[in-house]
């Protein structure tokens, strides 16, 4: 059995329990930036509705009272997103992966 914390994205990647799935993930991101209880962190899949780009996102964010918050966008369903894919938005310098090519409405 594959541990969802670690599948590759894939398109017949089994989607696991959105919370444990959410748990794991934000536990990658306090890993990978060094974050205290002081930190907030969220992820949430929602909907884009901007042209050009995928029906839907998943977002992270860190929120702390005493810093602006921090914003990375996915351009995946959240069971698609994986602790690489999450280690690399997040010590790269950007602020999203690339977009997957999707076709603009007409």
């Amino acid at each position: 059995m594959t541990d969802p914390k670690t599948r590759l994205v894939r398109p017949d990647a089994q989607p696991a329990t959105a919370s444990g799935d959410t748990a794991a993930l934000k536990a990658v991101v306090r890993d990978a930036l060094r974050l205290d209880a002081e930190h907030t962190v969220v992820i949430q899949q929602l909907a884009c509705a901007e042209p050009g780009c995928p029906p839907v996102e998943t977002v992270i964010a860190v929120l702390s009272a005493d810093a602006a918050a921090r914003r990375w966008t996915l351009h995946q369903p959240l069971t698609h997103i994986t602790a690489e894919a999450i280690r690399a938005v997040l010590t790269d310098g950007e602020h999203q992966l690339p977009r997957p090519a999707y076709p603009s409405p007409c």
